[in-house]
């Protein structure tokens, strides 16, 4: 919930018997509450018992010669923790509660969904540390860096770039392109789309890998939203597509993409809440990062979803240090719940950027509502209403997650933007 990959180290002899033995890993069921803070738990949480990791070996990817890495689901066997009822499958576990929305939405909507996502990262330089300090002081000349610029070809940044990405084509993720981003030493890597759950897998297991190849090169890879105060953000921008197999006419197409959309935005300050899950994350309330308004634009980064083509859009009010099941599967939602309430899509296509509309052609475009400037402002928005949300995601998990943040905010308000920066630079 807190954005840090957490995991155990097994050996391959042990991994096989669990294999064949189709056995859990037993935790300490402390892995779905720990933040940031580590131990700093809800007082209605009682530490007693043990979690269940079950392994999906259909996840399995290699991440470098010797070391594999695959994904589970979590599940519980131990009573007086949260009020779960302990025959079922943890109500509170990220990745099952996406699956049963991806489910949802074929078997009840026909719709097929495939994920792509943009990994953002910077490689700061563990060699040459005067060059990673003088990162957070200086924008340096667009002669070399800048976004789509053409970094040199022999350089060490650009061979790390290249070796990450021949390490995720060998371990089975399809990259489609790579760029320089904004600042120095920021780039991009995306992938081609999967089914959600694959997708997202693949996601987390890539930004494994490219810290892997990045620290062989003598590079750390953050992929924290914003890693240096006076430089660019970075997202984990997702790639949304639907396709409704049983429309039978372009119009009906039409209608419930349209339906979706307006779910979505909507819901979008609260969604806000999982997709930018720390005060980090608000530096990217902005033009050409995540947008200012709620709304939408053919090809426009300046708004928080961009349409790709028909029924595929880009979210990206989203960012790395969120949980990616957790946030995919309420986005997914938000659209089902549009589709099932045959919600009206208010917002018009804008292709203009925000800071040059006057505010009669922005209310016009349905440009009126404001995205969240603060972690607070996104909580605030949860607590009102979960604006249904809870009808196909157990209100168990939201809790959760809402407890997870309301500690983080305690343990951030004693610390400085900077100090919060180099955290998260730990783990993200």
């Amino acid at each position: 919930m807190s954005g840090i990959l957490r995991g155990r180290m097994l050996t391959k002899r042990y991994s096989i018997e669990m294999a064949e033995s189709n056995k859990p890993l037993r935790l300490s069921p402390f892995c779905m509450m720990s933040t940031v803070a580590l131990f700093k738990l809800p007082r209605e949480y009682i530490p007693g018992g043990w979690t269940n990791l079950r392994p999906d070996w259909s996840s399995l990817r290699m991440l470098r010669p010797g070391h594999a890495s695959v994904m589970g689901s979590v599940m519980e066997d131990t009573m007086d923790h949260l009020g779960n009822d302990f025959c079922l499958p943890l109500r509170g576990c990220p990745r099952m509660a996406l699956g049963k929305v991806v489910d949802t939405a074929a078997s009840e909507h026909g719709l097929d969904i495939l994920l792509g996502f943009e990994l953002e990262f910077y490689l700061i330089d563990e060699i040459d540390k005067t060059s990673s300090i003088a990162l957070s002081h200086f924008y340096p000349s667009l002669d070399e860096y800048g976004w789509s610029a053409a970094a040199p070809i022999n350089s060490r940044s650009t061979k790390c770039l290249e070796a990450c990405v021949r390490a995720l084509e060998q371990a089975g993720v399809e990259v489609q392109q790579l760029h320089c981003e904004a600042g120095p030493h920021q780039f991009e890597i995306s992938t081609a789309p999967l089914p959600t759950l694959q997708a997202i897998d693949a996601v987390v297991q890539s930004q494994q890998i490219v810290r892997l190849v990045a620290n062989d090169f003598g590079f750390r890879a953050t992929f924290q939203p914003r890693p240096f105060i006076n430089l660019p953000t970075s997202g984990l921008q997702a790639h949304l597509s639907i396709k409704k197999n049983t429309a039978k006419t372009d119009a009906e197409r039409r209608a419930t993409e349209d339906a979706f959309l307006a779910g979505v935005l909507r819901r979008l300050p609260l969604l806000c809440f999982f997709g930018m899950a720390t005060p980090n994350s608000y530096t990217r309330v902005d033009t050409s990062a995540v947008g200012k308004l709620v709304g939408w634009g053919t090809g426009n980064r300046d708004m928080p979803v961009r349409k790709i083509g028909e029924g595929h859009w880009e979210m990206r009010a989203i960012d790395a240090i969120a949980n990616p099941y957790l946030t995919i599967a309420a986005y997914i939602t938000a659209g089902l719940l549009g589709i099932q309430e045959e919600e009206i899509n208010r917002w018009k296509d804008c292709r203009d950027f925000i800071n040059r509309l006057e505010d009669e052609q922005a209310k016009c475009l349905g440009l009126v509502t404001t995205m969240p400037k603060s972690l607070g402002e996104a909580r605030a928005k949860f607590e009102e209403s979960k604006m249904g949300l809870e009808k196909l995601i157990a209100n168990e998990l939201l809790e959760l997650h809402w407890h997870v943040k309301k500690m983080e905010e305690e343990v951030f308000s004693n610390m400085t933007e900077e100090e919060q920066d180099v955290m998260y630079r730990r783990y993200v």
